[in-house]
């Protein structure tokens, strides 16, 4: 998770972040006026320096002595240690140096008086006129390590400053960032915090005056893209840049997203994303899609097919092919019907235009019906499932009756139809006593269907009776 935080870091700052100016304290000087403090802070403005607001010698009864500094963006230019060296034999010479920790310190500037002339060879001294016997301080500077530093470094580039009066004496256990004084040792950790009035031959000032350093700047580094296959480590707060590489890649791009893949340098972890560079050979990936990959990481870019025009493939189908990747589809064809003759249609595909002629399918509407005696006959309704094609049935007339010798319809098999009344056995037009004679002689004789009157199929003297009593009943 971590790392996934670092990687994120540093290629957010890789894509247009820029680090944060810093003002780093590059250059600093003493200012001496012997009775006016604010003709010594003006030694120090006209030459362009900021003043510490702090009397130097605050309850002695030296001359008034001030600090100012000017400020750099360039961690280059950036002091990084102070040291207050004390004895005639450091005097504040221009040249004369000393080394703590491996680093080398040098006195730092000083203003000459109101009226350009020097105040003799100490001019940086920070107890003058305390008194011929008083101790001679000068504050001594290095700008070692100020582009290599670490958190750990004992040398870190200075952005603050101040001065400090006391009343009571302040070690460096409780203050460890006020400027020490040189005791000769070169190891600035064995050091005492420097006393700018330490020394007074005559009597004690009324303050201890310390120098504080306020602020330090210690590098946030990170790995940054400066082309497609560079990279620098380089502070996200000063800018300073550490080193510049080429990026070391290993393995083969991975795609990110559709339109880009990304190599991942194995020292910075950071990712030089390109786009997609497509072969620009397709290969079929569905029925609907086909794709092309990325040279470089193989991504797979889908694309709908791009078919051709459909073309007859036989009596039932028709195809089609992609013409990126030779996909070949098939499909039934989509028939359309038109009405041709009595016995077929024409039947041609929408799609590619394929025809034959094919048997109607036809459905009956209306079964055809026999005519009888009596009731009217129909032919048969139907049309076809497929085209327009219909066939109206026709009305056949009844056939009317067909009587044999005794006056029955033959047409009508197992139904009864009578040319005259049931009962006229003489078929006179009315029932009469020569009907029951005529039955009785058609009984005993065996005659004419009609005369079976109670309809039980045979004739006797049931019928007989049935009819007499019809006759008597009216």
């Amino acid at each position: 998770m971590k790392y996934r935080i670092f990687v994120l870091l540093v290629v957010l700052l890789g894509f247009g972040a820029t680090a944060k100016a810093t003002n780093f304290i590059s250059d600093l000087m003493v200012a001496v006026h012997e009775s006016d403090s604010a003709k010594a802070k003006k030694l120090l403005t006209d030459k362009g320096y900021t003043v510490i607001h702090q009397d130097l010698n605050k309850g002695g009864s030296g001359h008034y002595i001030y600090l100012g500094y000017k400020t750099s963006t360039n961690v280059a230019d950036a002091i990084t240690g102070l040291l207050v060296v004390s004895g005639s034999s450091y005097a504040g010479t221009e040249n004369q140096t000393v080394t703590v920790n491996g680093a080398t310190f040098q006195p730092i500037n000083y203003s000459n008086k109101a009226d350009g002339t020097a105040y003799d060879s100490k001019g940086g001294n920070l107890n003058r006129g305390r008194g011929a016997n008083a101790s001679d301080l000068y504050l001594y500077y290095t700008k070692q390590n100020n582009t290599t530093h670490t958190s750990t470094s004992t040398w870190k580039p200075i952005t603050g400053l101040a001065g400090v009066a006391s009343t009571t004496l302040r070690g460096k256990s409780s203050y460890s960032t006020y400027v020490r004084k040189y005791n000769g040792s070169s190891d600035y950790s064995q050091l005492e915090n420097a006393d700018m009035n330490a020394g007074n031959a005559s009597s004690s000032a009324s303050y201890y005056i310390y120098l504080n350093v306020t602020g330090t700047h210690v590098c946030s580094l990170a790995y940054q893209l400066v082309s497609t296959a560079q990279h620098k480590y380089y502070c996200t707060v000063c800018g300073y840049t550490r080193s510049t590489a080429t990026c070391t890649f290993t393995g083969n791009y991975i795609s990110a997203n559709s339109t880009q893949c990304y190599r991942q340098c194995s020292v910075c972890g950071l990712k030089t994303y390109t786009n997609h560079s497509w072969s620009g050979v397709y290969t079929a990936y569905s029925a609907t899609q086909c794709y092309t990959p990325c040279v470089n990481c193989n991504y797979q870019n889908k694309v709908d097919h791009m078919w051709s025009g459909w073309q007859q493939a036989g009596s039932s189908h028709h195809r089609h092919g992609c013409s990126r990747c030779n996909y070949e589809a098939t499909q039934t064809h989509v028939w359309t019907y038109t009405e041709s003759t009595a016995s077929y249609h024409l039947a041609q595909c929408s799609v590619c235009s394929y025809w034959q002629q094919v048997n109607h399918v036809l459905v009956t509407d209306a079964a055809a019906t026999e005519p009888t005696c009596t009731t009217a006959g129909h032919t048969e309704a139907y049309h076809c499932s497929k085209c327009t094609y219909s066939v109206t049935g026709t009305s056949i007339p009844a056939l009317g009756h067909q009587f044999d010798e005794y006056g029955v319809c033959t047409r009508m098999a197992g139904e009864k139809h009578y040319s005259h009344a049931k009962g006229d056995v003489t078929c006179d037009g009315h029932l009469s006593v020569e009907d029951v004679v005529t039955l009785v002689h058609v009984v005993m004789n065996k005659l004419w269907a009609n005369a079976d009157y109670n309809d039980d199929g045979k004739l006797d003297l049931s019928d007989i009776t049935a009819l007499v009593n019809d006759l008597l009943g009216r």
